[in-house]
């Protein structure tokens, strides 16, 4: 299971999947950045954890990747 920490820092909120965090950054309104892509494993629950900050998928403006697995 994928938990949220919302508010990691104003406006960056850490999803953590099997000791692997992702961040999801508040830009303009309506605007989100995902920083890493996590594994396969959280994207199912990737949906419901932008809905807990009131997001939506299409709101994604851009996704960082800072390594490879």
């Amino acid at each position: 299971m994928a938990t949220l920490h919302r508010d990691a820092a104003n406006g960056i909120h850490r999803i953590e999947h099997a000791h692997v965090n992702m961040y999801l950054v508040e830009g303009g309104p309506g605007e989100y950045t995902l920083i890493d892509a996590g594994l396969p494993g959280v994207w199912p629950h990737l949906g419901r954890l932008l809905t807990e900050v009131g997001a939506r998928p299409d709101q994604i403006a851009a996704v960082v990747l800072t390594h490879a697995h």
